[in-house]
């Protein structure tokens, strides 16, 4: 390969990172307006039990304060009922469906 082109290419990559990194800082910024020190502790550490579980919660917490619905900080015990929710959400039923033979003559 060209040694321009894998420069541009690494230097994408450094811009994407970059941007991402720029982003993350937002959320993060975000975050600690919307919650409180204990819920964002709380929050961390699901972060690191269950990240894509994490991502779900704060997604769910930036839109719900930017439609403006926030009147205050989200305290431990909010973010642990908004958590019950999405666990209820996420509950799935299993079901075991038997299936028995029908008669058949030779058993007799």
């Amino acid at each position: 390969m060209d040694p321009q082109k894998l420069q541009q290419q690494y230097q994408q990559q450094q811009q994407q990172a970059e941007k991402l990194q720029q982003q993350e800082q937002m959320k993060d910024e975000m975050l600690s307006q919307i919650l409180t020190p204990a819920a964002k502790d709380r929050l961390g550490n699901i972060k690191m039990a269950k990240p894509e579980k994490a991502n779900q919660i704060t997604m769910k917490l930036l839109q719900v304060a930017q439609s403006g619905q926030l009147k205050e900080k989200i305290s431990e015990q909010q973010l642990i009922e908004l958590l019950d929710d999405i666990a209820e959400k996420e509950k799935k039923t299993t079901s075991v469906k038997f299936q028995r033979r029908g008669l058949d003559d030779d058993d007799w």
